[in-house]
């Protein structure tokens, strides 16, 4: 038997806060926030290490692989997480490893 997941809908509260610098609090947009909501749900996601919740918070972790802004030739591993608070099937609460960043500057020789 094959099950099919469906597109979920209305999956933040709409007091939703989101501590990543980058993003504005309000309404969700789309799935973790990263990309539009896709057409239907995928039955992995890229990159997902492990899910761990406890109470009211989920976190889920992951691992990519990125360019390298020092070296456009070379990529690099690295991690990053989303924590997530779920208040009555919603989120309510999201936050990230997001920074503002600064352009990447060579250290003088």
């Amino acid at each position: 038997m094959r099950i099919t997941p469906k597109r979920p809908t209305n999956t933040c509260a709409e007091d939703y806060i989101q501590h990543n610098p980058n993003i504005p609090s309000g309404a969700c947009r789309g799935p973790f926030l990263r990309h539009a909501p896709p057409k239907e749900v995928q039955p992995t996601i890229r990159g997902l290490v492990s899910i761990v919740a406890e109470r009211d918070l989920v976190v889920l972790s992951f691992v990519d692989d990125q360019p390298d802004p020092r070296d456009s030739t070379k990529t690099f591993t690295t991690t990053w997480f989303d924590m997530l608070r779920v208040s009555n099937g919603k989120v309510v609460e999201h936050w990230d490893a997001g920074r503002i960043n600064v352009p990447y500057t060579p250290a003088a020789e």
